[in-house]
């Protein structure tokens, strides 16, 4: 009786050598990693924070504004300093929860904010509302 004949498969050839370089692949994928890694650290270096939006302490047309207008500048002043602090606080309590998690999946750490914009804003936002002020009391303006 005669045996089925089986028929024999022997894999592809390997490859030793890039197609375009000719280097080994070894090097070649070496490189291709190394490539890969550098552009996702950029991109997750480019999302660790934002830049600040710092407001100018003196702008033009201060020193004209009447007290009613400057009353409102210095409130509206005041109404993005509370939101700027609340901004602040999520963040911290957003960069404790990565870091924690970052001790266990260690990517979270690309994540945090670590940017400062939030400080930055805040101090020109004192700077523009000193100088308010000081043109209120220089106009001898009453009520706020």
């Amino acid at each position: 009786m005669l045996s089925p004949i089986r028929p024999q498969f022997s894999p592809p050839p390997r490859l030793t050598k890039s197609a375009f370089s000719g280097k080994p692949l070894a090097y070649s994928g070496l490189k291709y990693q190394l490539l890969i890694l550098a552009l996702i650290g950029v991109l997750l270096a480019s999302c660790a924070g934002r830049a600040p939006n710092a407001v100018a302490a003196r702008q033009v047309g201060d020193s004209q504004m009447d007290c009613a207008e400057l009353a409102a500048e210095m409130q509206e002043l005041d109404r993005k300093a509370k939101r700027l602090h609340g901004e602040q606080s999520q963040k911290a309590g957003r960069n404790a929860a990565l870091g924690v998690g970052g001790l266990f999946l260690f990517p979270l750490w690309f994540a945090m904010d670590l940017s400062d914009a939030e400080r930055q804003e805040a101090l020109a936002m004192q700077d523009r509302y000193s100088h308010l002020n000081r043109l209120f009391n220089k106009k001898d303006c009453e009520g706020f």
